[in-house]
Order: C-alpha cells, then sequence, then structure tokens
C-alpha cells in the first residue's frame, strides 16, 4: 500500500519485524496496543456546512458548523491533517475555513484554496475515523456532531434474517 507520498508501504512486513523484536525483546510479556490512526484513520469521512462568511481584508472567511472544539480537534491535540474537499464551482482564491466557536483558536485552514462558499455550501473532510469525536466537547454550547454509520453491505441479524444497515444512524 503507498503511503501519503506514494511510496510503497510493506505493512505486513513492518509489522512482522516489529513482532519479532518484542518477542525477542520482551519473551514473557503479552503485547497489546491500539492501531492509532493506521486503521481507523481513513475508516470516517465528516461533512460540514457553511454557516457563515466573512471578508477580511479582501480575504474570505468561512465559518463552518463544526471546528476546533468538536471533530476536527485532532488538528489542535495531534497537528493532525484532514484532507478537506469544497464542491463549489468558480475562480480559485486562499481563504480561512473556521470553526463556530468565535474563538480565536478555531481556525482549521489558513490559505485554503477554494471557490467561494456560500453559506448552506458542504465541505468534505476525510480520513476522521480516528481521535475526532472522543475529544469533541461542547465547548461555547456547542453539540458533539452526530455520528451516522454507513455499511456497504446487507449483513445477517441475531435471527438469520438480512438487515440492510447502509444508512442506519447512531448518536
Amino acid at each position: 500500500m503507498p503511503d501519503e507520498d506514494g511510496l510503497a508501504v510493506d505493512v505486513a512486513a513492518m509489522m512482522e519485524t516489529i513482532d519479532r523484536q518484542i518477542v525477542r525483546l520482551f519473551p514473557t510479556t503479552n503485547v497489546c496496543c491500539e492501531p492509532g490512526r493506521f486503521i481507523p484513520g481513513t475508516a470516517a469521512n465528516f461533512v460540514a456546512s457553511v454557516i457563515g462568511t466573512k471578508d477580511r481584508n479582501g480575504h474570505p472567511w468561512y465559518i463552518l458548523d463544526e471546528g476546533i472544539y468538536g471533530a476536527f480537534s485532532g488538528i489542535l491535540f495531534d497537528h493532525w491533517h484532514y484532507p478537506l474537499f469544497t464542491f463549489a464551482n468558480g475562480p480559485v482564491e486562499k481563504a480561512t475555513i473556521a470553526g463556530p466557536s468565535c474563538d480565536g483558536i478555531d481556525v482549521l485552514y489558513e490559505d485554503y484554496e477554494t471557490p467561494r462558499l456560500e453559506i448552506g455550501d458542504h465541505v468534505l473532510a476525510t480520513d476522521m475515523g480516528a481521535y475526532t469525536s472522543v475529544s469533541a466537547t461542547r465547548f461555547n454550547g456547542f453539540e458533539i456532531a452526530p455520528t451516522y454509520v454507513y455499511e456497504e453491505e446487507i449483513a445477517t441479524d441475531a435471527k438469520g434474517e438480512e438487515q440492510d444497515f447502509r444508512a442506519a444512524a447512531r448518536s
């Protein structure tokens, strides 16, 4: 599998080497570890809405309904960069994308290149499956964003009946 720079990464060989060294160095210790971003990182995407626009000295600002104190907390706590996509058309310009809290630290992206956005437009942040909702807060009274689970398959329930879980929601 390629890494973010397109270089080939042999995860199986890497894990085998790590496992061999753990067994060698700690032969009587059972080692369990969580997968960090490696497995769950790409498991979730996040859709946010533009709830406000401003122009500051000719530089557009777009305010989302989610920010640094919510699902984007990994920007602050983990120094993580979530890929962001907008769907507007038109000339591209550099903009600031911020969260709703009115706190000066609630800036998600600076100099983000995008066509002009309008209130109600959506943005998509990908690779948000790790450490997002678990560190979200209700800072300034904003509720934690709801989680919607989407499965791309039909599953069998405990009674052996097929259930369509593709749009099941949980909060």
